[in-house]
Formats: C-alpha cells, sequence, structure tokens
C-alpha cells in the first residue's frame, strides 16, 4: 500500500512539473511588456518634439470589483526622447476606476517607490481637471476616447505637461478593458506627430 502511494506520489508529482512547465512556457511567451502607443508631441516656440513610448506589463494587471465600480491596474513605463537630448524612462502603475452606474472612468499614474507602495484615490477630494494634472497622482476624468491626440486638439501640444501620463492613460485603458472583455489586445497606435 506504501508503496503504491508512493508510486501515485511520483505520477503526480510528474504530471505537476510537466503542467507548470507547459504554464510557465505560456507565461513567459505572454509575459513580455506591450507597446501599446507611441506619439510625438511637436515643440512650440523653441521647444523640441518630444517622442513617447508607452509600455504595460499586462501579464501583471489587477482588475478588482466592489459594488459599482471596477478597478484596472497596470505596471508601465514612459520612454521619453526629447529630440537630440537625454531618453529618459518614467516607471510606474496605471490605474483607472469605471462607475459600472454612470460609465464614467479615472484615471492616476503614480510613479515608482522605493516602498512599491501605490495608494489610489479616485475619490473627488483628489480630482482635478486634466489639464491641471500636471503631476504624477493626482487623479483626472480620463475615457477611451481621451488619448494624447484629443488632448493636444484641446489644450495645445504644450498648454501644460501632462501630456505624458495622461495622454497615455486612455491606450492602457483600451488595452486593460479589451483584456477584461476576454479579447485580445489591441494592435498598438502610433499617432505619428502631435501639433
Amino acid at each position: 500500500m506504501r508503496q503504491r502511494v508512493w508510486s501515485l506520489t511520483i505520477a503526480l508529482c510528474a504530471v505537476l512539473c510537466v503542467a507548470l512547465g507547459a504554464n510557465a512556457g505560456l507565461a513567459s511567451a505572454k509575459g513580455f511588456p506591450v507597446v501599446v502607443a507611441q506619439y510625438t508631441v511637436a515643440g512650440e516656440g523653441g521647444d523640441v518634439d518630444i517622442h513617447y513610448n508607452v509600455i504595460i506589463h499586462q501579464e501583471e494587471r489587477q482588475v478588482i470589483r466592489e459594488g459599482r465600480v471596477t478597478s484596472y491596474y497596470v505596471p508601465a513605463e514612459l520612454e521619453i526622447y526629447p529630440r537630440g537630448g537625454k531618453s529618459s524612462v518614467m516607471q510606474g502603475v496605471y490605474g483607472f476606476a469605471h462607475s459600472n452606474v454612470t460609465g464614467a472612468w479615472r484615471g492616476m499614474f503614480i510613479e515608482k517607490n522605493e516602498k512599491g507602495v501605490y495608494d489610489f484615490d479616485f475619490d473627488d477630494a483628489h480630482l482635478v481637471p486634466v489639464e491641471q494634472a500636471s503631476r504624477t497622482g493626482v487623479c483626472f476624468k480620463t475615457g477611451p476616447n481621451e488619448t494624447a491626440r484629443t488632448l493636444v486638439k484641446k489644450f495645445g501640444a504644450r498648454k501644460y505637461n501632462s501630456i505624458a501620463y495622461v495622454g497615455s492613460a486612455a491606450y492602457v485603458l483600451n488595452v486593460l478593458y479589451a483584456l477584461d472583455k476576454g479579447n485580445k489586445v489591441p494592435p498598438m497606435v502610433d499617432e505619428g506627430t502631435l501639433r
């Protein structure tokens, strides 16, 4: 009896190892960062053009459903390339809250910090107009159509300096929403140069 249990245990371990290996292969295939959008904001008044790549780590996304709100979170990077200048990478986490009643969206981008603590608060007290969302960690209204192109048309390319993470939020949101609905990752959006 003891030998049979031992054989069954070995067989079960072998099956688990094969299954985990297959899943690890799938996870690693899906585990690459995804570029969801790229665009260049044209310089005005002597400013240089700045190119942005919006990258997410879709395999690390989280979806939380609480009452009438669905929240989405995903680690992301914004690669920033000023023409003729030094490139930089802004790392952090995007968070979104979607009202299942009104359909309204709110977004936030919080830069990576040493503690790894990301305090997303989508309440009205932390909500600022899009054109005033000039730093990370503030809540702003967003939506699937509030892309960098739309915001540049509304406010101008350099009227405010949050085009990087506020303007890129819609591209991230569209990917997270598609994945939540069981759809494939939408193709990368190339907006070209925005003026």
